[in-house]
């Protein structure tokens, strides 16, 4: 709004009156007193006040009104109806606020709200720091027409640009930087945050995650899952003792780029190397042991269980049978039959022979994991099984009890021959002599103990309970016969049954039996334990002394063994073993010929054992000096250190050895001198020690010149640096030189990372023509005291004057023998224009440079010409005419831009598009080939639109007194506009429908209305509709005038659509299949748009009359 001033609005009201201060008169007079002009004929205002109201001349103030003596201390005061105006007034300049007639300054309250104003007006603009729209202190959003530091919309709170949270109009909260969204990094309230369009960021920006603008740390739940972020990213690695990926707590399989404990994979449970079953990603379950798929035996719960890659082992591991990881016990099928069996019965792994308890709690017997069957051998004992139960019963004539072959009396649960006990022999009853559990002999007859005469043998007696009758006196007589030998007692005579007998008296000392076997005997009895004969203890065992083990002592012949025992029978292999007090010795002791020897489990101690904490070499038991295989003893022990042979070794008496082995290394002499060894004796010659072949003398490395007897590489003389011909710099006597591989540098070498040439071990200046700064080729600029051909500085490569590319600390140049190139120049066949060494792009002398080459074609400006920065060249210059560009297009150009738009070229005016002529529209007219086009067009939406001199002439309406042919033209625009848009094919037929419903588009209907087509309302039309009168042929020939209401249309191209929306019915839908006018008419009769009998030919005959089908 403008500001206006008093001053300027009082102009404007006086500019048809003249006031003259000096006549003007001023009376006081009551509303109702009659009011005097004495000056009207002048012209001058009068002004009367009432005690209320102003006057001026003979009406109530209104407007500016000046005062000759100031008001409140104003001249201008701004009146209404008489009044001082509070409130809105309009001067000349506008509408304004006033104040008691003054126009509004400062704050003020109008209307209950507080706003500044200025000569009036609300202001909009900055005071006092604060910024005001319309009157108003700014509070959020406001747009500025100029833009403020390049914005045209601000944020504000209380006037000022807001830094801080602020809430705009849609009650959202947004943060603020100096009145715009904050963007970036932004320190508020003390707090740094990451905010786009002034909210803190909470997503991924820049490769980071923020959580309310601030880098993301600890969980944070994203899309419902917990993430662990420090400083923003996801975290991989321990945290607390969890293992995260990516952020995620670890589970499943996670891969480490290194190792940990040696493995590149382990697999994770809630962030912990899973100990315990776990399922990975292809849904298998697998056992894992601290993050590894178990292998081996794990115990689990208590349970040993084998693993192999995390699952339980089903089959055979080192000879042990496993189910699914336990070792097989009881019975374990098999899906594959083995040795024919698809069961077998396992015990810790292995198919069972023995005793096995299977599920049932039954016992039964096994072999190889199979039930017992047949006979078994079993501790040496043949037993009989039947399904893995011992056999009681007859079998094949024979009687078995619990497997065993009946032998012995034997209880019957069913009597057998009126008998519970029967007595067997190899399962059969015996007849004849047998022996009972109680060791007792008896005679029996078919199973019973043989009573009253019986023979047997050839000899009859009488038996009572299977003995024959006898009797003793004073000595022991059988049958009548003095004991001798074994005698059976039926009632035990000191406890024993049987007793020996030497002429009818128990023998006690040897005696032999009846299988001729010799014995000792005490009272009778086999000699038993240790018993003293003639003062001496013997062990004896059934009446023989013991020879053997006993209580982990070995016995000889009854007596303890002590030294060498010979064996019958080799034990590990020995026959002689050497004992102390029943025990094989491993210590030292004394053999029978008063030798002392070391023995180890019985045997002189052979090779390596340890005694007193030593190890100690022994041989035949004695400790042992000399070598063994390639090491060297000394009594016993590995030599160290120089070492005397009586007689030489490889011709050498002396050798150092190391842990016994003659020394190739480092070792310290008895001096503590350190020396490097080669098989024992002091380095000489070369050797490779350290990672490199060394010389060496008397086992120290050589340093410095050495002389060598015999030339190496053709030098007696070489240097030498920890052994090795040096490369580097070393010193001599003169000094410090540089060595290659032992000689003084000679020539070009490499080093420290440089060339340079070299003469006796020292740099030098100049050779072969070359410049060398420090032995070094000069590279680059060269200062010179003395100029060269006038210069001071040239630039050399590789110590010659560079003729070439060169880069200097500038960059890449051209250099001409050593100068910066100037003017046009020929490098590398290429004839081209320098300035200092480089290529020029611009204009000289008139002409435009492109990396030296006269400018030719398409050149990209870095800084716009005329405004562009593509302008085509042809020798230097702005091409105005035909030229050819990299595509090989010619084209037409302006000053080096494509000519564009009408143009003259050549005498001949065409219109241009981008250098070719024009195809479509350019600035709003429409060329052909370059020329305006006239007449119709077939434009690219496929429609044709009427050109006049490149202006589109197409008929969108009908003007007054419009001929058919127009009719024709506008409606077929229409049409073809729609048809498409409907999917009808067939344009001509509904041409033909409009000219014939309405007559050319002059009857009521369609003139008025704009209903071409005769359209009814019917019931579901909703727009407007008039009232007409119509005929129906409701019997063909004969026609029923009728009256109906008929579509109303605002425009003839809402009628158009109104036909093809009136088509959307689906009685019409065969329509949208016609492919021709008669087709079309057809099938629209057919849906009862029409009630002629004749529509169809009337209508064709339109078509064809006009050949309509041109608009198809």
């Amino acid at each position: 709004m403008r500001k206006t001033t008093p001053a300027s609005i009082f102009a404007k009201l006086m500019i048809a009156s003249v006031f003259c201060s000096s006549t003007a008169k001023l009376y006081e007079v009551h509303a109702t007193e009659a009011v005097n002009y004495s000056n009207r004929q002048q012209g001058v205002l009068g002004a009367l006040k009432t005690s209320s109201l102003y006057y001026v001349g003979d009406a109530l103030a209104n407007g500016w009104v000046f005062h000759e003596q100031p008001v409140d201390g104003y001249y201008y005061l701004f009146y209404k109806d008489g009044v001082r105006l509070t409130g809105m007034g309009t001067d000349a300049e506008g509408e304004h606020l006033f104040i008691n007639g003054v126009l509004a300054q400062g704050i003020q309250s109008y209307n209950g709200v507080d706003l500044l104003y200025e000569n009036g007006n609300p202001v909009t603009g900055y005071r006092d720091g604060k910024y005001y729209v319309s009157g108003y202190i700014a509070n959020g959003w406001v747009f500025h027409q100029q833009p403020i530091d390049g914005n045209y919309y601000l944020f504000y709170k209380d006037g000022v640009r807001l830094t801080g949270k602020g809430i705009d109009a849609k009650n959202e909260e947004h943060y603020y930087v100096n009145g715009v969204p904050a963007e970036g990094n932004v320190t508020i309230d003390g707090v740094t945050r990451l905010y786009k369009n002034g909210d803190p960021v909470n997503t991924t920006d820049s490769g980071k995650y923020y959580v309310n603008g601030v880098l993301a740390e600890g969980i944070q739940n994203i899309n419902g899952v917990n993430l662990l972020y420090e400083n923003g990213d996801p975290v991989t690695g321990y945290r607390d003792g969890k293992y995260y990926v990516s952020g995620y707590i670890a589970n499943g399989w996670v891969f480490h780029q290194q190792p940990i404990d040696g493995n590149y994979y382990l697999f994770y449970k809630d962030g912990v190397r899973l100990t315990g079953k776990g399922i990975d990603a292809k849904n298998e379950e697998h056992y894992y042991v601290n993050g590894v798929l178990a292998e081996g035996l794990q115990n689990i719960n208590g349970v040993d269980l084998l693993y192999e890659k995390g699952d339980p082992v089903t089959g055979y591991r080192n000879g042990k049978y496993y189910v699914s990881g336990y070792i097989a016990n009881g019975w374990v099928f098999h899906q594959q039959p083995i040795d024919g069996n698809y069961y077998l019965f396992y015990k810790d792994g292995v198919r069972l022979t023995g005793k096995g308890i299977d599920a049932k709690n039954e016992e039964h017997y096994y072999v190889n994991g199979v039930l017992a069957e047949g006979l078994q051998n079993i501790n040496g004992v043949d037993l009989l099984y039947e399904k893995g139960d011992p056999v009681s019963g007859i079998r094949n004539g024979k009687y078995y009890v619990s497997g065993y072959i009946a032998n012995g009396w034997m209880f019957h649960k069913e009597p057998i021959d009126g008998k519970y006990y029967l007595f067997y022999k190899d399962g059969v009853r015996l007849t004849g002599k047998g022996i009972d559990a109680k060791g007792e002999e008896h005679y029996y007859y078919n199973g019973l103990l043989a009573q009253g005469y019986n023979t047997f043998d050839g000899v009859t007696r009488l038996y009572k309970d299977g003995d024959p009758v006898g009797e003793a006196i004073d000595k022991y007589y059988v049958n009548g016969y003095i004991a001798n030998g074994w005698m059976y007692h039926k009632e035990p005579i000191d406890g024993y049954h049987y007793l020996f007998y030497k002429d009818g008296v128990r023998l006690t000392g040897k005696g032999i039996d009846a299988k001729n076997e010799e014995h000792y005997y005490i009272n009778g009895v086999l000699a038993e334990g240790f018993q003293n004969i003639t003062g001496v203890e013997l062990l004896y065992e059934k009446g023989d002394p013991v020879t053997g083990y006993r209580n982990g002592k070995y016995y000889v012949s009854g007596y303890i063994a002590n030294g060498w025992v010979f064996h019958r029978e080799p034990i590990n292999g020995k026959y002689y073993l050497f004992y102390k007090d029943g025990v094989r010795l491993t210590g030292i002791g004394i053999d029978a010929k008063n030798e002392e020897h070391y023995y180890v489990d019985g045997l002189l101690a052979e090779g390596l054992h340890i005694h007193d904490g030593n190890q100690i070499y022994y041989k035949n038991g004695d400790r042992f000096t000399g070598p063994v295989g390639n090491k060297y003893y000394v009594n016993g022990q590995e030599a160290n250190g120089w070492m005397f042979h009586e007689k030489p070794v490889d011709g050498h008496y002396y050798y150092f050895y190391k842990y016994g082995e003659r020394l190739t290394g480092m070792g310290i002499d008895a001096k503590n001198e350190e020396h490097y060894y080669v098989n024992g004796l002091l380095a000489q010659g070369v050797y490779e020690y350290d990672g490199a072949k060394r010389l060496f003398v008397n086992g120290d490395v050589v340093n410095g010149w050495y002389f060598h007897q015999q030339p190496v590489d053709g030098k007696y003389y070489l240097f030498y640096q920890d052994g090795e011909r040096l490369t580097g710099m070393g010193e001599d006597a003169n000094g410090e030189h540089l060595f290659i591989n032992g000689l003084l540098a000679q020539g070009y070498n490499y080093y420290a990372g440089q060339y340079r040439y070299y003469k006796d071990g020292n740099v030098v200046d100049m050779h072969n023509e070359k410049y060398y700064i420090n032995g070094v080729l000069a590279n680059g600029w060269m200062f010179h005291k003395e100029p060269i051909d006038g210069k001071y500085y040239l630039f050399y490569k590789d110590g010659l004057r560079l003729t070439g590319i060169g880069t200097d600390a500038n960059g890449e140049h051209l250099f001409i023998n050593g100068i910066l190139a100037q003017g046009m120049q020929n490098y590398e066949d290429k004839y081209r224009l320098y300035e200092d060494g480089n290529l020029v792009t611009g204009f000289r002398d008139g002409k435009y440079y492109v990396s030296g080459y006269i400018a030719n074609g398409w050149v990209r400006h870095a800084e716009p010409i005329d405004g562009t920065y593509y302008l085509f060249y042809k020798d230097g210059v702005r091409l105005t005419g035909k030229g050819i560009d990299a595509n090989g297009d010619e084209r037409l150009y302006l000053n080096g831009i494509l000519a564009q738009g009408l143009q003259t070229y050549a005498g001949e005016q065409r219109v241009y598009k981008d250098g070719e002529y024009a195809n479509g529209w350019v600035n709003g007219v429409y060329a052909l080939n370059g020329y305006f086009a006239n007449g119709w067009v077939q434009m690219e939406n496929g429609e044709e639109e009427y050109f006049e001199y490149g202006k589109s002439a197409s008929p969108k309406t009908l003007r007054e007194n419009y001929t058919n042919e127009e009719f024709i033209q506008v409606m077929a625009y229409y049409i073809r506009k729609y048809s498409a848009q409907y999917g009808i094919k067939v344009n001509s037929g509904i041409l033909a429908q409009a000219i014939l419903e309405s007559n050319w588009g002059r009857s009521t209907l369609s003139a008025k209305y704009h209903n071409y087509f005769g359209l009814k309302a019917g019931p579901y039309w909703t727009g407007k509709s008039v009232n007409m009168v119509t005929q129906e042929e409701y019997v063909p020939g004969t026609y029923t005038n009728i009256r109906d209401n008929f579509r109303a249309f605002n425009s003839l191209e809402e009628g158009v659509r109104g036909y093809f929306e009136f088509t959307k019915f689906p009685n019409y839908a065969k329509i949208k299949t016609a492919t021709t006018p008669e087709e079309y008419l057809t099938y629209i009769k057919q849906a009862g748009y029409a009630t002629s009998s004749t529509y169809v030919q009337n209508t064709m005959r339109v078509v064809q009359t006009y050949n309509l089908t041109k608009y198809d």
